[in-house]
């Protein structure tokens, strides 16, 4: 493939720069490399320094950042000061800035670089501000956490060190991530947050176990039954990360399985559901109001419903239909 080259252009002939350019870049390279013996600006210049290192947390870099003020017009500064000149690095990183680069971009944005009286160094290295999560804090972050929120002692057993991600530095807060909700399920990850943004995630699941006392069926329980207290045991158990718990004998009893539950198994929410008040078949009290008169009779329930939900009632005596709202009784309104 061919390359076509424009010849009007001395840089693509000679592979420089063009001679106002090359001129401007060599005028700017004296400058800085021989700065005056003392920096004084005069007839509206404006003298700076420039800094050999700086450390930054912000994403982006100013001139303020890399440079500070010596003499001359402070209005003039106040605006060269606030031009961006980078992205600020990441953390870790370093962005390296020669003096020549920013005056030249200044140059391009309008300010006029002979008025400019520069000194301090031809480079500036920029770091990010960054501080690490060590591995050990991290781990006793996602016990402490797991405790608080299934309100039960949690261990976490590492098998393999975490990692120690290194972020920019700020407000370091560590919130575990659940698969569904808290208090129901362990924790399948860790995110790291500085000033309330996520910075990085790490997956739980290749670095450790969880050890806890857990809700379990000694001798099974089988679909459909409701479950009582006699049916529970509270047993240590070490899961994975993500794993569905239940950790309150309290929480589980009163509610009716909609699977088998093995012997040993966990009693967890995804097998339960909170029992009908009604079941199909069921005969309830008609409640009709009607005009501010109150009509009672006897109805059988068309349908399954909880506690405030609609259900479908025939009435014994003619057979007619309604739909009202279960109320405890068993009491079916018809407003």
């Amino acid at each position: 493939m061919t390359q076509a080259t424009n010849r009007k252009d001395p840089a693509a002939r000679g592979g420089g720069l063009p001679w106002p350019a090359a001129v401007f870049y060599l005028a700017v390279l004296i400058w800085i490399v021989t700065p005056p013996a003392v920096a004084k600006a005069a007839d509206g210049a404006v003298a700076f320094k420039f800094l050999g290192d700086v450390e930054t947390a912000a994403d982006y870099i100013w001139v303020s950042d890399i440079a500070r003020f010596i003499d001359g017009d402070s209005a003039h500064w106040e605006r060269i000061s606030a031009e961006r000149i980078s992205y600020g690095p990441q953390p870790g990183d370093t962005v390296v800035l020669s003096a020549e680069t920013v005056i030249g971009r200044l140059a391009e944005r309008g300010y006029d670089w002979r008025r400019f009286v520069v000194s301090g160094a031809a480079e500036t290295r920029v770091t990010a501000a960054s501080q690490t999560a060590g591995a050990g804090y991290l781990a006793q972050a996602v016990a402490d956490q797991a405790s608080i929120d299934l309100k039960v002692a949690v261990a976490f057993d590492v098998s393999r060190s975490l990692p120690e991600p290194v972020v920019r530095d700020g407000e370091l807060t560590i919130r575990l991530r659940y698969p569904d909700k808290a208090g129901t399920w362990l924790p399948d990850g860790i995110e790291l947050l500085v000033d309330n943004m996520v910075v990085k995630t790490i997956p739980l699941g290749q670095y450790g176990s969880f050890r806890l006392p857990v809700v379990v069926a000694p001798d099974g329980i089988a679909p459909r039954t409701l479950v009582s207290a006699g049916y529970l045991a509270s047993v240590e158990k070490v899961l994975r990360p993500g794993s569905e718990v239940a950790v309150s004998a309290t929480s589980v009893t009163g509610m009716t399985t909609t699977a088998r539950i093995i012997a040993g198994g966990m009693v967890v929410d995804s097998k339960l559901r909170i029992p009908y008040a009604i079941s199909r078949g069921d005969e309830v009290v008609l409640v009709l109001n009607t005009g501010g008169i109150e009509m009672r009779a006897r109805a059988e329930a068309m349908n399954n419903a909880y506690l405030g939900q609609r259900l479908l009632v025939k009435r014994v005596d003619d057979g007619e239909r309604f739909t009202g709202v279960v109320e405890d009784g068993p009491i079916v309104v018809v407003e």
